[in-house]
């Protein structure tokens, strides 16, 4: 009797696998290639420049802002720490950056001078990126 409901509660998970898998296939396709804009040699050249202009940043469309149309400058070869108490954004800050939800419309999120928000595809807006946390 034991090994029965066992069973029957292994093939019920496994069937829950199953149904996310396909729940995810009909997910909106990411846009980690893209065609278009062609990157420089060696983009974003060491040390490069950010800067960030209006970032508006919310989990979900139907939920209120994050963050609301901050800005930021990041020098070339400038180190910068984000720090602040609990719940200030530092962590959704770097889900911006690594575009994880990508943010709303006018914000722009620019490295060494190319909008990785409109020209650039995931792969490449990620491959160059680096974070310590």
């Amino acid at each position: 009797m034991i090994a029965l409901v066992l069973a029957f509660v292994q093939i019920e998970a496994e069937s829950i696998s199953v149904e996310r898998v396909l729940e995810y296939t009909k997910l909106p396709r990411e846009g980690f290639y893209k065609s278009g804009r062609e990157l420089p040699e060696g983009w974003p050249k060491k040390g490069g420049s950010i800067e960030v202009k209006n970032l508006v940043f919310r989990y979900r469309d139907e939920l209120p802002p994050v963050i609301k149309g901050i800005n930021f400058d990041v020098k070339p070869y400038e180190h910068v720490g984000i720090v602040g108490r609990t719940g200030c954004a530092k962590s959704t800050t770097t889900m911006a950056l690594f575009r994880v939800n990508n943010p709303d419309e006018g914000s722009k999120i620019i490295f060494d001078g190319i909008n990785i928000l409109d020209d650039v595809g995931l792969h490449d807006s990620r491959r160059g990126l680096s974070i310590v946390p």
